[in-house]
């Protein structure tokens, strides 16, 4: 889940490598998925009125460094990433400067644009959600935080985009 500030839908569907003039039914792409058991990434939006809330049902885009670096270009860019074998990633960037991109474990050395938002919140508290703990965060540093509102127009609206993923950096 990505909130961003300073862009809107089409600039964010820009930012996630998805082309804004082809929109899909969401629950025909999700079953055409199902069926050919891919991972093709999708993201589906809603503008909330002062950001937009990106949502991957089934993937990560959103917390990676060029999306995220894309995303806040005009303002400010915060994901929460997690999937099935309990591994998560907390990501901030402003300016499409990334700022603190981490696994958040116990204790999050944070700059101090990131530091206000990680005030309080106890990754090392096991009976914590930590997917809720990161959540807070992103509203916190976004301004904005995604609601049950916000997925119920998600999934009302029906609409969602292919990403078109970036390909991997070549190392030397």
């Amino acid at each position: 889940m990505t909130v961003v500030t300073g862009m809107g839908v089409a600039d964010v569907l820009r930012a996630f490598r998805a082309d804004p003039a082809r929109p899909e039914p969401m629950r025909a792409l999700g079953e055409d998925l199902m069926r050919r058991r891919s991972i093709d990434p999708w993201v589906a939006v809603h503008d909330a009125g002062g950001a937009v809330v990106a949502v991957e049902y089934n993937g990560w885009q959103g917390s990676t460094h060029p999306v995220l670096t894309r995303a806040s270009a005009g303002g400010r860019a915060a994901s929460m990433f997690w999937n099935v074998n309990a591994l998560t990633r907390l990501s901030f960037a402003e300016r499409g400067q990334i700022l603190l991109s981490v696994e958040p474990f116990g204790d999050v050395d944070a700059p101090p644009a990131v530091a206000a938002a990680l005030t309080g919140l106890d990754f090392a508290d096991l009976l914590r959600n930590k997917r809720l703990l990161g959540l807070v965060a992103v509203e916190r540093f976004t301004g904005r935080g995604i609601t049950a509102d916000d997925l119920a127009r998600i999934e009302d609206a029906d609409v969602a985009f292919r990403i078109v993923p970036d390909p991997p950096p070549v190392r030397r």
